[in-house]
Formats: C-alpha cells, structure tokens, sequence
C-alpha cells in the first residue's frame, strides 16, 4: 500500500521542482490505461495494485496546488475501463447481429486487444462508451471543481485510445452503419444477415462515400466531446477540455516518399482518426493542443531499420508548419505538448555492476532516461513553438521528468512566457524570422514578445509608437526608448516579453548580428 508521508514528501518535492522552474500547470492522469487512478464511483480504483497512489491523492494535490497558486489538468490516458470488461466478444454472435462496442473492423473481426501503436479496441460512439466517458467527466467535474486549483481535463490521444477511432479500419459496428445511412441519407448496399457486411460497408464507405464518413465520425465525436465540455463548463466557467492529438507521433503511417515531410496534412491524419479540428475548434471551453517528440528520431533511428519513411518524416516533424498553422489559425486555445521518447533497458539486471553486489546493495534493473540537449539547444522546441504558432500552453515530460538537466535554461524561459497573458497575440509585418515578434492589446495594456529562433545571439531593434518605456516582465526592469526605438540583446532561443500602456503600436523592426548563423547554414 502507498505510504502517504512519503507521498506529501513527494508533493513538496515536486512543487519546490515546479516553482524552481517557473511552471504553474502540471498535467497528471486521472484516468490510466485501464482504469481511474481516484476512487471512482462508476468504474472503482482498479489502477491502484499496479499503479500505487494515494487514495484520493488528486485531493491531495489540489489542496496543496491552491496554496501556492498553483494549477493541475488531470488527463485521460485510457484504454479500456472496468465497466466495459463484460462484452460479446464471440465474432460470430455479432456477425449474427450481436451488438458490442468492441470496434469491428474491416474485415468483420473484433478489436480485442492491442498495445501501443495499434487502433483503439472499442468503438467510441458506442452508448456504452460514450456514457462511461461522460459519467467520469461528471465525477471529476463534481468531485474537484469546487477547487480553483482544478484547471480541467485532458484527452491524450496517441492511436490506442478508448475516446476516438484512432484508424480508418474500424469502427464498423451495425450501430455505425445504421446511424450514418439515417443520419446522412447516404444508402449503403447491405444485407443484415450477411457475415461480411463489415467488409462490404469498409468497401464503400472508404471508396465512394469517403468524406461523408470521416464528417459522419468527426460529427458524432464532436457532439460527445461537446458535451464533456459542457459539463466542465457548467460546474465551472473557467474549466477546459484540452483535446491532445499524438498523430505527428504516429509511426504506422507509412508517408508518401513523394510527399516532402514539411507538406503532411497532419489536419487530414486526425480526421481520419476522427477529430475534426475545425468543428473542434468552435465548442465552448475547447483547447487543441498537438504533441511532438523531440528525441523520436533518434529513437527511431537506434531501433528501426534505416530509410523508413517514418525516419525521414520525423527528422523534421518538428518544424513542420502543417503540424502547427492548420491548428493554431482556428480561433481555438492552441498548445504544444512535448512528449520524451525515453530509452529504457534492463542494464541493471543483464549487467550489474559487482560492487554494488559485494557490497549488498540491491541494484535497479530497469532503467529509463531521455536525452536533453544542452544550452540553449534544450529551448530550441521551445523556440519553435512559439515561433511558429502564438501557443497558450506548452508542456513537456512523459514517463519520466522531461526538463531534468535543462533547469537553468528552461527558468528564465517559463518566467516570460508565464507573464503573458493567454489572449491571441498579432503579427506585425516582417517580423517573423529570425525573431518572432507579437503584440496584444486590451483597453488598458499592451503586451509584446520576442522569441529568437536561432541558438545564436541576435539583437533586435524595435520602433515604437505610443510609449516612453517598456516593462520587462519577468523582473518589472523598465526599458526606456530612445527616439522612439528599443534596442535588445537576446541569446540563442532566447524569449522577452513586454509590457506598456495601451496604444503603443510596433512600426517595424531590425535584426542584426544574424551572420554566424547564415554561415553555420550554409556550412551545412
């Protein structure tokens, strides 16, 4: 059983790690692979024996979270659920007309089992599914929302995912195809006493009737994650449903060699799995966020055969513009969630070292650990995120820590980012490479940033019209103008954000001392 001193040493531990760096948001699971990690009234605490946590640690967590001002997401990393457990798995019963919302595939078997990487096993539009879903975003909401440490909920998804069809070969359940011929008009040419129907119904639904089935799916989950908005929305105004797409990470996807990386329609992969972002985008109290992997290539790399595909797509997968502009450009909060590939191995056991055993110290076998650049080039993800999208949110970590080692660079970095505000910042012209400069303004404030995209020192001249001096956020440092200009040193992947009075407008700018980095480009 948990020990809970040892975890309220764990919690000091990790808001002493979360106010070093400058973070004010964790995001942790409530909902793991197989089950709530809090006592859930509907689907118990199964995850408990091989998850330990504290009974009602998420409690725990906002308590201390709110003393400090602190926020916590809880998010939904979820596979299968408890209640689901009992279902027609028999292919022949529902070949005969059996219903179940294990997802048919195309071929007419069952998704009964999988892993990472492989499509979900249920079909999320099940009535059994949705309403197992919708009634542990009930709980929570009910459960936590009285404490404004409670920030909402996150649907991670990679493909293996309980919440959405993660492929284009299932979810040809009877139900499906029943709803979407009433629904759309569309008749499809079946028999209900055929076995092969799944098959004949893939055929065409997939051929002819194409985009009215990826609309029919991106409709139907829509509407469910409407509602799962709005029932964080109704217990509290400020609460949000982040919906996290890994498509960027999916390594099943065999891309098109002729296809250049940096053209993916990465909008295009996620309908396919089912979320449209652009209906997304216009529920109430909906975030997009997109994950990306910084060490993926790496990883794939050191376990794959080379010249796969997926090995020349993530070399740049992340600094692809498909993966950020098609998202943030929607009206919609758009974040950037950093996810660590991590290397794990069993080193400790297959290779102990003989000391440790002479001396009686018990060894731990399996070690897990992620690379993290050195400064500056740990802010470089941080840099492009920035620059290419005006992110609200961006997190990064995974099985393990994901900013260990880069805690120096990553403070000054949180610290102006954390003092904007999460309002859509513009564009002014000829400002976007290699410093990314963007300004708000509300009634009583002007707000302005400025993100080297190079690992390089740069400096940056802004012109300025309508104020005197400038507010260094991070440290209130005010920054007079001379003649109207201002004139900044940023390091490599360097962020300043800005604050003035209302109406100071950005005329133009310059960037100079850019001729080291033109020299490492073009060196190669």
């Amino acid at each position: 059983e948990p020990h809970f001193p040892s975890f309220a040493e764990v919690t000091d531990r990790l808001i002493a790690y979360l106010e070093a760096c400058g973070f004010n948001t964790l995001y942790y699971p409530a909902v793991w692979y197989h089950g709530p990690l809090y006592p859930s009234a509907s689907q118990g605490d199964s995850q408990l024996g091989s998850r330990p946590h504290p009974s009602d640690f998420i409690r725990y967590l906002l308590g201390r979270f709110a003393a400090r001002g602190l926020k916590l997401v809880v998010t939904f990393n979820v596979h299968d659920l408890p209640s689901l457990a009992e279902v027609e798995t028999r292919e022949e019963r529902v070949r005969a007309g059996a219903p179940t919302p294990l997802s048919v595939l195309w071929n007419g078997a069952l998704k009964t089992s999988g892993w990472h990487g492989t499509p979900g096993d249920y079909n999320p539009v099940d009535p059994a599914v949705h309403g197992a879903v919708k009634t542990l975003v009930q709980e929570l909401a009910e459960r936590y929302g009285d404490s404004l440490a409670f920030g909402g909920i996150c649907f991670h998804l990679p493909r293996h995912s309980l919440l959405w069809f993660g492929q284009l070969e299932g979810g040809y359940n009877d139900l499906n195809l029943a709803r979407f011929q009433e629904e759309t008009g569309v008749r499809l040419e079946l028999d209900p006493a055929d076995p092969l129907r799944a098959n004949r119904a893939y055929r065409q639904l997939v051929g002819r009737h194409r985009e009215a089935w990826l609309d029919w799916r991106a409709r139907r989950l829509a509407a469910q994650w409407s509602e799962y908005a709005g029932i964080l929305r109704q217990r509290r105004a400020d609460l949000k449903l982040a919906i996290n797409l890994y498509t960027v990470l999916d390594s099943t996807r065999e891309h098109l060699a002729e296809v250049p990386p940096e053209e993916i329609d990465y909008r295009g992969e996620a309908r396919e799995y089912g979320a449209d972002v652009a209906l997304l985008a216009k529920i109430p109290g909906v975030s997009l966020m997109n994950t990306f992997s910084p060490g993926l290539y790496r990883w794939e790399r050191s376990r794959r055969p080379p010249g796969r595909p997926s090995q020349r797509v993530y070399r740049v997968s992340d600094f692809t513009p498909s993966a950020y502009g098609p998202f943030a450009g929607l009206g919609a909060p758009f974040g950037v969630n950093l996810h660590d590939k991590y290397w794990e191995d069993d080193i400790g056991r297959t290779q102990p070292l003989k000391a440790l055993r002479e001396w009686g110290q018990t060894e731990l076998g399996w070690r897990v650990s992620t690379p993290v650049p050195p400064a500056p080039y740990c802010l470089e993800n941080y840099a492009q995120a920035l620059g290419e999208a005006d992110v609200t949110t961006l997190t990064k970590g995974g099985f393990v820590v994901g900013t260990v080692g880069m805690e120096e660079a990553v403070r000054s970095w949180a610290a102006a980012f954390a003092a904007l505000p999460a309002v859509p910042f513009h564009d002014p012209p000829g400002l976007a490479d290699p410093i990314r400069v963007r300004w708000a303004a509300r009634s009583e404030r002007t707000w302005l940033y400025a993100q080297n995209r190079l690992p390089e020192p740069v400096t940056l001249t802004l012109r300025l019209a309508g104020a005197k001096a400038l507010v260094r956020l991070a440290d209130g440092v005010s920054l007079p103008l001379r003649e109207g200009s201002l004139t900044l040193q940023l390091t490599g992947y360097e962020l300043v954000s800005l604050g003035g009075p209302a109406g100071v407008t950005v005329v133009g700018g310059e960037v100079s001392g850019t001729a080291p980095a033109l020299a490492r480009l073009r060196a190669g």
